[in-house]
């Protein structure tokens, strides 16, 4: 017979029970000697469930009652959102208190409480974002009620980089004070990383700094009608603004999407936030139009803008002068102030005044010049 074999079979065969048994009786052992600790403890987890519902109800009365109505809702909103969180930080934190009255091992106790402060860390996260969330949100109705898109974007920027740079921090600081994990590497690596980055990513960089010039200087909003250049050639309405660029919307229905550091850098002429349109008209008469004549075209020109719509007559009333004597033509020069920040009405009210003027001087017998020329000729008789 093979001594290997005779060895392995006189070896005691080990049951999977045996150590899994041994656990549970030492178990039952620490729990019969601590029944009395245990039972403490238990009565701790429960009072301080209880207590921390308690607490919840009682804090969220107080906030709301000092709240003031127009920060109700948005109160209300971040109470909601951080209730339950609160509630599981301070029941951890009555069951972590309990600890102290179970013997337990010392590497086991540490390992509880390391759970423990990551639970309070991430419950304080949620927290502390939950909350910049209602801020934000209270911010971005303010904006709303002001009808300011640009704010409501800006609030959102803001919202979102401190949400993240809140992560990022307490990764950090998990890492190194509960993993105990050095974080020196990881911060170098992380600033090399973003210089790369940077000098990679300039251009959209550039672009993203000029919409943080554009929200906070405001110099338009979307719907705004705006030339962009001194040459005036971008001439649009503000379609949407991003970080990145800017859509303009052309007067043909081209769309221009303009990189946000081009904005930043350029002459901005918001056409849309002039009170009203300045127009001019110069109305040339034929030089046989005597002095009476010029008189009464002035005075139908203003009946004309006492009738007009959208002309103010007693803030800006209209200016007629009879200015120049033209090579061709006796100059009548109208200044008018036409008060509204629309185009089209501004253009319909030009249409209604110019068939107006026409109507009315041509029923009046008043005759429009026109580039003209008059030859003399002089014969050799009529010298002598």
């Amino acid at each position: 017979m093979n001594p290997d074999s005779t060895q392995k079979a006189l070896t005691p065969v080990v049951s999977f029970w045996e150590p899994l048994t041994a656990h549970v009786q030492r178990f039952a052992d620490w729990a019969f000697a601590q029944r009395v600790n245990l039972l403490f403890f238990l009565c701790v987890v429960l009072c301080s469930i209880i207590v921390s519902w308690l607490l919840c109800r009682l804090i969220k009365a107080v906030i709301l009652k000092f709240a003031g109505e127009e920060r109700r809702e948005a109160v209300q909103d971040a109470l909601a959102a951080t209730s339950r969180t609160i509630c599981i930080l301070l029941a951890s934190t009555g069951i972590a208190c309990g600890l102290f009255m179970l013997h337990l091992p010392p590497r086991l106790l540490n390992v509880l409480y390391k759970i423990y402060y990551l639970v309070s860390l991430i419950c304080v996260t949620c927290i502390l974002q939950k909350s910049i969330g209602g801020v934000a949100q209270y911010f971005r109705k303010v904006a709303q009620k002001k009808e300011m898109p640009l704010d409501d974007l800006l609030v959102t920027l803001i919202q979102h980089t401190c949400q993240v740079a809140l992560w990022i921090v307490v990764v950090l600081f998990g890492c190194q004070n509960i993993f105990g994990i050095n974080i020196s590497a990881i911060l170098a690596g992380a600033g090399v990383l973003g210089l790369a980055i940077a000098f990679a990513a300039q251009n959209t960089i550039a672009n993203f700094f000029g919409a943080i010039s554009i929200i906070l200087d405001h110099p338009f909003k979307i719907g705004d009608v705006v030339s962009l250049g001194t040459d005036g050639t971008r001439l649009g309405v503000v379609d949407g603004i991003g970080l990145r660029s800017t859509r303009i919307r052309a007067l043909d229905g081209t769309v221009w999407t303009v990189p946000n550091k081009e904005i930043s850098e350029v002459t901005i002429k918001n056409i849309s936030c002039r009170p009203n349109f300045k127009a001019e008209m110069n109305i040339g008469l034929t030089y046989d139009t005597s002095n009476e004549r010029i008189g009464e075209a002035i005075a139908i020109l203003q009946d004309i803008f006492r009738k007009a719509p959208l002309i103010d007559m007693e803030k800006a009333p209209p200016r007629i002068f009879f200015s120049d004597f033209k090579d061709w033509s006796l100059n009548i020069t109208v200044v008018m102030w036409i008060q509204t920040q629309n185009w089209v009405e501004y253009m319909e009210t030009r249409n209604h005044i110019n068939r107006q003027v026409l109507e009315r001087f041509n029923a009046a017998g008043l005759e429009f010049a026109f580039p003209t020329n008059t030859t003399y000729l002089i014969q050799e008789s009529e010298k002598n």
